[in-house]
């Protein structure tokens, strides 16, 4: 859960950074926002889980420099001090957030408590629909592009 947890919160990070500067057009903002919310409540549940089994939930980024650095240890290619435009900005969210699903995929392969295995699957297909939104704003009206693929396993 510590691990799920930890992407999470480097998920919320790059979303408040995105919608806190002017990098994207009103409709992809609007797009954006909720998903913010969302990812706070992915949070808030994860760790209260975790406090309920003993566990101590993790700290997320506190600053960009250090959102860049996990950003580059899981594999993304964008850095939040690099982003160009919309375009980058939402490029980095959807890599992110194939990032978060793929660890809810790996997640789903060791957790043994039925109650959490729901959570996270729960999860996991919210963040996939995050996935297809995110697709949305950078193919608006293409539906193949926008969501690729039938299935999702994320990126491990």
């Amino acid at each position: 859960l510590g691990r799920l947890i930890s992407v999470e919160l480097l998920m919320l990070y790059c979303y408040e950074h995105v919608l806190a500067g002017p990098l994207l057009r009103p409709r992809a903002h609007r797009l954006m926002l909720p998903l913010r919310g969302q990812e706070e409540a992915h949070v808030r549940v994860l760790s209260s889980r975790l406090a309920a089994l003993g566990g101590t939930p993790p700290a997320g980024p506190a600053s960009v420099k250090e959102a860049d650095r996990d950003l580059a240890r899981r594999g993304v290619g964008g850095r939040l001090n690099q982003l160009q435009g919309g375009r980058d900005a939402l490029f980095l969210l959807l890599a992110v957030e194939q990032v978060v699903v793929g660890a809810y995929f790996v997640a789903l392969t060791k957790l043994s408590d039925p109650r959490l295995v729901v959570l996270a699957a729960q999860i996991m297909a919210n963040d996939a629909q995050h996935e297809a939104l995110v697709g949305e704003a950078l193919h608006p009206g293409d539906p193949e592009q926008a969501v690729p693929y039938g299935l999702v396993q994320g990126i491990q």
